[in-house]
């Protein structure tokens, strides 16, 4: 009895570690399955990724030649219209050639057929009223007018192609500063988003024209070439560096790194007053900017300046807060700066912009050594020559002594 109950308990514990492990090689090959099912599906991603990747740079080849060959065929049009003018200003030059030359043959054979015109002339003259003017006719040659109004259109037209041969605008490069977004967006919008071009090619000039940041945050959108995709990345654009509190914290953030102005550097503190003249007119458009108007904000500008301009805006805060007991806008602390900086470069009269020669160019260094032309007399005190010069060497030796000086009579 024993045995068996040994025997059944042995086989019982047999059987507890099969199920164990048959249900752990279960779970391990379950959660090999899914595994291999979510490396499928990755590589599958991948792959499509690839796939998308070749196709837009295919299609942007595409693209790159279309537009090429348009130009090319452009320039061909352009040069045949330039053609085209030159040989109808030498057909005009020749018929009016010609109608000159039909003019002069008929006022010959007219002086032929009429030879007693001349004698004529003055009795007709004494006939007519004296005080009134010769009568001059005037020939018309239809063809010519014809040919003058087309030469004309044909000139507009090659001044309206010669237009579109000029460097083409295109705007900058946008990588991500919020103080250049509004610039390059207006630039952008009028230069590609209004022109009548497919999405595709909006897309791909929205992706030339953007790089660093910016360009790493609509990355995703260029994968398509839908509409809703060119508007889903300018949305992510206009998000990211439109908003007012980023445009008004990237203002302060750049006034705040502003390094402190030198006494004697008037370029300097011009470049300070034209960026702070921006500040003043991104005021009504940026919200939050109007902090800059607070007397503390002010105060951390006024740490960049130099002492004497410190001073000079004090009397101004003065006589402000003695007349209406507000302190100074920031729109009137700019004009301050800019009239200042306008001072400090004056290019004739401003002491900072002129330059100080050194001090051996205003006083010259004195000779140590200089020739005279005097008239000596000679030491056997004969009468001198007058007519001859004498070159008398200076030297300087003690203070009381020259040497070399003879004695004038």
């Amino acid at each position: 009895m024993v045995s068996e109950s040994s025997d059944a308990e042995f086989q019982s514990r047999i059987s507890s570690k099969v199920s164990s492990k048959k249900a752990e090689a279960e779970a391990e090959l379950a959660a090999k399955v899914e595994q291999a099912k979510a490396m499928q599906e990755i590589h599958e991603q991948q792959a499509k990724l690839r796939q998308m990747e070749n196709d837009w740079k295919l299609r942007e080849a595409k693209m790159l030649t279309e537009i090429k060959e348009k130009e090319a065929v452009m320039c061909l049009r352009i040069e045949e219209e330039r053609a085209k003018l030159e040989r109808l200003n030498a057909a005009k030059e020749v018929k009016v050639a010609a109608a000159r030359s039909r003019a002069y043959n008929d006022v010959e054979s007219y002086a032929e057929e009429f030879p007693e015109g001349r004698e004529h002339e003055a009795d007709i003259k004494h006939q007519l009223h004296p005080e009134a003017e010769s009568f001059h006719p005037q020939q018309t040659f239809p063809e010519m007018q014809n040919t003058q109004e087309s030469v004309d259109i044909l000139q507009a037209l090659v001044n309206s192609l010669s237009i579109s041969r000029l460097p083409i605008p295109e705007p900058a490069t946008f990588s991500g500063d919020p103080l250049k977004f509004i610039d390059w967006k207006l630039s952008f919008l009028t230069l590609i988003d209004r022109k009548s071009i497919p999405e595709g090619e909006k897309m791909f000039y929205l992706k030339t024209y953007l790089g660093g940041e910016a360009r790493k945050a609509v990355e995703g959108f260029f994968y398509r070439n839908s509409e809703d995709a060119y508007k889903g990345a300018w949305k992510v654009l206009e998000e990211r560096y439109e908003n007012p509190f980023i445009v008004q914290r990237a203002f302060r953030e750049k006034l705040l790194r502003w390094p402190k102005i030198g006494v004697n550097d008037p370029v300097a503190l011009r470049e300070f007053s034209d960026f702070l003249q921006g500040c003043v007119e991104a005021i009504p458009h940026v919200k939050g900017l109007t902090v800059l108007n607070d007397c503390e904000e002010n105060y951390k500008l006024l740490k960049k300046l130099p002492t004497w301009i410190v001073r000079n805006w004090n009397k101004i805060v003065v006589e402000e807060l003695d007349s209406s007991g507000d302190f100074p806008n920031f729109k009137r602390f700019s004009e301050f700066l800019q009239r200042e900086s306008k001072l400090v470069c004056n290019p004739v009269t401003s002491s900072l912009l002129m330059s100080v020669k050194a001090s051996d160019e205003r006083y010259p260094k004195r000779a140590k050594a200089f020739h005279t032309r005097v008239q000596v007399k000679g030491a056997t005190h004969q009468r001198p020559d007058f007519n001859k010069n004498y070159n008398v060497l200076f030297a300087r030796v003690k203070p009381t002594t020259l040497l070399n000086v003879p004695t004038l009579q």
